[in-house]
């Protein structure tokens, strides 16, 4: 985790525990309370037919729509701050001291390569927002993912985080036609040119020429925007639409921290999200 200070993190049903090493190694316990009974089925209800597989789910890659509604403040999986109760085993009188907040932001990391911690933290089951979106009856969900649902080679690989070989490739069929050299149809004689007769050379069609200049600009590689968590929020985005796109792949992480790589839908999605976001501030304004 960030410099090495957060030593050791579990995340369970309801209670994250890290210890986290300072001028001596303190405990850090996180309470967090169940998500209530009608939001999670209005989430299960809002993502019906958005998420495609259990695989998609796993390796967060969810659709922009998904992310917005998983990840609503006061509506989606984030707890608010009274549902959250920290503990701390240092002498800061504080209620959120600087080793809750490095395993806050341990958390953070964490969600990111394991999204689906986040439902088990909020007490409910991924499984369901799979059975919903997919539109798949409970019942009928064990013979649709023998049936229907079976993963690929690809899928396993992307699940257990393994490469896992191509499955054997049949063995090809033996030729039915026997090798008798009686079959074998005989090698045509060379054909004898008449005295005085030319043979025309076949033409080729030279490929076009093209200018270095060309070349040049042709292998000169595109540059990449950069954009800066600070510039997104001054702009109007708020912090948990920053971790929906970056899941999403709008937004692409850099090895700085608060630094991304735009994509092609990055500012078409930033100005998309703003003119809604005014709307809903005018509705309520009125």
């Amino acid at each position: 985790m960030r410099n090495g200070s957060v030593v050791d993190l579990k995340i369970s049903t309801g209670k994250i525990s890290a210890l986290v090493a300072g001028s001596e190694m303190y405990e850090v316990s996180i309470s967090v309370r169940a998500l209530e009974e009608n939001l999670w089925k209005s989430i299960l209800s809002e993502c019906a037919g958005k998420v495609a597989s259990l695989v998609e789910l796993l390796q967060g890659r969810l659709s922009s729509a998904v992310m917005e509604v998983v990840t609503r403040h006061g509506s989606g999986l984030f707890p608010v701050p009274k549902q959250i109760d920290f503990r701390c085993s240092c002498p800061d009188s504080a209620s959120m001291c600087k080793h809750v907040a490095a395993t806050l932001y341990g958390v953070g990391a964490r969600f990111d390569h394991q999204p689906d911690l986040l439902f088990l933290l909020r007490h409910v089951d991924a499984q369901e927002l799979i059975l919903q979106a997919g539109s798949v009856p409970v019942a009928d969900a064990q013979t649709a993912l023998s049936q229907h649902q079976q993963l690929d080679t690809a899928d396993l690989s992307a699940l257990f985080g393994i490469e896992l070989d191509e499955p054997p490739v049949a063995a090809p069929r033996p030729s039915l036609v026997p090798k008798d050299s009686a079959l074998t149809p005989k090698r045509a004689g060379t054909v004898k040119r008449s005295p005085g007769v030319k043979t025309a050379k076949p033409k080729f069609a030279r490929a076009p020429l093209v200018s270095a200049e060309k070349k040049v600009a042709t292998l000169r590689p595109t540059r990449t925007k950069i954009v800066n968590a600070s510039e997104l929020i001054a702009r109007g985005v708020p912090r948990h639409m920053l971790q929906s796109w970056l899941v999403s792949g709008i937004l692409l992480r850099t090895e700085e921290r608060g630094v991304y790589r735009a994509t092609r839908q990055t500012e078409g999605r930033i100005e998309d999200y703003l003119v809604q976001r005014q709307g809903v501030g005018t509705r309520q304004a009125k």
